[in-house]
């Protein structure tokens, strides 16, 4: 029938045929699954995983200045960036609370300006693996 096992560098061909070119296939995956035919040891379904991060920001509202708090975010932001670089995190995503209308936040919108960050194209799932 099936067997699951590890992802194998053959297995890079099959990967981009079931692929639908929707976005980019990662070239680095982490705890990659096989399932593969029994058969004929084909694969058909691959589940691998990317390092990513997901960032938090805590900030008193009412510390010091605006144009304060924003040099020492852009700071912090430039500092959190090159950190993750360095291990290797290929993406990074905060989550913003949106407004009643349902439209992006100040916060939001002044980071795609300043700092490049673009809203997620897919909607976002989550899983909690543990408690």
């Amino acid at each position: 029938m099936y067997l699951l096992r590890a992802f194998r560098p053959a297995d890079w061909a099959a990967l981009r045929a079931m692929h639908d070119g929707s976005f980019e296939i990662p070239q680095r995956m982490e705890e990659t699954i096989v399932v593969a035919d029994e058969e004929t040891d084909e694969a058909v379904l691959i589940m691998g995983n990317r390092v990513t991060r997901e960032s938090y920001v805590w900030l008193r509202h009412d510390w010091k200045t605006p144009q304060l708090r924003w040099r020492v975010f852009k700071e912090a932001h430039e500092e959190m960036t090159r950190e993750l670089a360095r291990k290797g995190v290929d993406e990074i995503f905060i989550w913003v609370a949106p407004t009643k209308s349902g439209r992006l936040n100040g916060f939001a919108k002044r980071l795609m300006k300043r700092f490049g960050w673009v809203p997620a194209p897919w909607k976002c799932l989550s899983l909690k693996i543990r408690e």
